[in-house]
């Protein structure tokens, strides 16, 4: 063989790895359901190249596995920046969808009646061989994105279901491993119908695995809604309570205010009266908080429990709401967090001003198919919306800034949000700007 012809082929070998890593990083975002960075997915890959091909060249598939996996999983921690936990668990997952593909090779050429020998040592069939398993990893992709099953953690979860997830994975793989190592260091001409038994056989384990993964994150994601449940409950029985003390309180008024009246003294009625509306106000401003516009709990106990907080600190509140949210193309669990961080935050700063205000709106535009979620607050001191958004700033102390830098990673996440922050005035101005999800309100 020619030098041209080598390096021809090692380029076009270059080119396949180089794809079928781009093809591994895809999946790894179709898995956690994120938006594709594509420059950090060339970037990944560029990187990722060199060291799986040396990688290949060696002969043990446990050490091929072992450094592609420790591989993968540093370049999802340091280039995509997912967490460890997410990064560990779409390797193992990817690496599994891999070695189907693999088998899946295998078993091609076993038609064929090609040796692994005539496999190893032919540059064309390997190039083919890789050419196919990029295919079947293609069609993997496919069925994961349109079959929706997604891994997604809520960011709090625990440490006893972190270690449940890891060593689900490590039993899983030490059930896999053998039987995979005794095909791939095999020739290929072994009986047919094993090699189809252990292919059904590993895509069923490794679809029934991701599935209940997939599950039990579902049971973490509404276990945090049953607790905004849980919250709303409490600050609507504090609310009722207040409202019932109120009503039985009514005819001592009646008797305080015909006092006032029977003395004629007009200074007292005046100061008893605005206690008065105070009291009205507070649990006015609750009211104006429809639960049936509003139509989602999770949403709603957040929301109400906030300003309820606010309102005990002595914080005038603001809310127009005129629709519900659940058409939005992002996941409630996520706007929760941006909406938990945004009040929290409005709260503190609004205590500390003067004017001590909030207000909130959520508003629907059909004609642009947008929802429109504004907090503004009152606050004191200076801010820097070109810093607040960076990891570890705050105007709060130490140890603090993780909030908002935390709702900028969410929102880049997602194509159909939108944030804006605005200061004038003494006012900071969060607004989120979310599309509107059709499909989902024709069903």
């Amino acid at each position: 063989m020619t030098k041209e012809l080598m390096l021809s082929h090692m380029l076009l070998s270059f080119s396949i790895l180089f794809i079928g890593i781009m093809l591994l990083g895809i999946l790894f975002h179709v898995m956690l359901n994120l938006k594709l960075n594509i420059k950090k997915l060339v970037i990944f890959s560029l990187i990722l190249l060199f060291p799986f091909y040396l990688t290949r060249l060696t002969s043990s598939f446990p050490l091929i596995f072992s450094i592609s996996s420790i591989l993968l999983i540093l370049g999802s921690i340091f280039i995509f920046k997912f967490s460890t936990l997410k990064s560990i668990t779409i390797t193992f997952i990817a690496q599994i969808a891999a070695l189907i593909c693999d088998l899946g090779t295998m078993f091609f050429f076993s038609q064929f009646n090609i040796s692994k020998e005539q496999f190893s040592t032919n540059i064309n069939l390997m190039i083919l061989g890789n050419l196919i398993a990029n295919l079947m990893l293609i069609s993997i992709i496919v069925f994961i994105h349109y079959s929706k099953i997604n891994i997604n953690y809520p960011e709090n979860i625990s440490k006893k279901r972190k270690f449940g997830i890891l060593i689900n994975s490590l039993i899983t793989l030490f059930l896999i491993s053998p039987n995979v190592i005794y095909f791939i260091s095999s020739p290929f001409n072994f009986p047919k119908t094993i090699i189809i038994y252990n292919v059904i056989a590993i895509i069923v384990f490794f679809t029934l695995s991701t599935y209940n993964t997939y599950k039990n994150n579902e049971l973490e994601l509404k276990k945090h809604d049953l607790e905004n449940q849980r919250l709303y409950n409490k600050t609507l029985n504090d609310l009722i309570d207040g409202l019932r003390l109120f009503k039985h309180d009514f005819a001592n008024i009646l008797n305080c205010i015909g006092g006032y009246l029977t003395l004629n003294d007009q200074k007292g009625l005046r100061k008893y009266f605005s206690e008065l509306i105070e009291d009205y106000n507070s649990i006015n401003n609750f009211s104006s908080i429809n639960a049936t516009i509003l139509n989602n709990p999770s949403i709603y106990g957040l929301i109400v429990s906030k300003l309820y907080a606010a309102e005990i600190k002595g914080i005038k509140i603001d809310t127009n709401i005129t629709t519900d949210i659940n058409h939005i193309q992002m996941k409630i669990y996520d706007l929760c967090k941006i909406l938990g961080i945004f009040l929290d935050n409005a709260i503190e700063a609004a205590h500390q001003s003067a004017e001590k205000t909030i207000s909130l709106s959520i508003k629907k535009d059909e004609n642009y198919e947008k929802y429109f979620i504004a907090i503004e607050n009152s606050f004191s001191g200076n801010v820097n919306i070109n810093e607040i958004f960076k990891k570890g700033i705050s105007t709060k102390g130490d140890n603090r800034g993780l909030g908002l830098w935390e709702v900028k990673s969410i929102t880049e996440k997602y194509k159909s949000v939108m944030l804006r922050t605005t200061v004038k005035d003494k006012t900071f101005r969060q607004e989120l700007t979310i599309d509107y999800n059709m499909l989902k309100a024709v069903v």
